[in-house]
């Protein structure tokens, strides 16, 4: 990778307030919970045969709350990676080209986005883990409810989760 573009992406990295990634990231972890609540006062009669893969979709795919908060956290990083101050012009003009600086910009969004989705989807096994147990495959309630339980495993299904948000 090219210097300027590794530097740029540091800076981009180094601008960002560790309170505001903080409550975010505290935000993020009650809204897991509160889903975690919501899926057990929804599925009480099931919790035989639900595991953490269950939990783990209907996070993020039958609750829509977690996909925001993702959202506003990439919009504040967006927003301060491309926030003009003096430091930042200097870079614009040491780099002395436009492409090369925007694509330091964009890399550096992917890869906030991928980590926080990385993390996202940690949390929310974990606290599957916690409420319905550690399980390899879909449950029988996945296989009933979910179209896409009967063509992905839920390994897969993470990794396409991750890629694509």
């Amino acid at each position: 990778m090219n210097r300027v573009i590794k530097y740029s992406i540091l800076y981009d990295y180094k601008k960002l307030n560790l309170r505001i990634i903080t409550i975010f990231g505290l935000i993020l972890l009650s809204f897991i919970i509160y889903a975690g609540r919501e899926y057990v006062y929804l599925n009480r009669h099931v919790s035989d045969t639900a595991n953490m893969w269950d939990f783990y979709s209907f996070v993020f795919i039958d609750s829509n709350i977690l996909v925001s908060v993702l959202i506003f956290s990439s919009l504040y990083f967006i927003f301060n990676s491309f926030q003009n101050n003096k430091k930042d012009m200097f870079i614009k003009i040491r780099v002395n080209n436009f492409l090369t600086w925007f694509t330091s910009k964009i890399i550096s969004n992917f890869i906030f986005n991928f980590i926080s989705i990385t993390l996202a989807t940690i949390f929310a096994l974990a606290i599957g883990i916690i409420i319905s147990g550690y399980g390899l495959n879909w449950s029988s309630v996945a296989h009933r409810l979910r179209v896409y339980s009967k063509f992905y495993n839920p390994i897969e299904f993470a990794g396409i989760n991750v890629s694509v948000k």
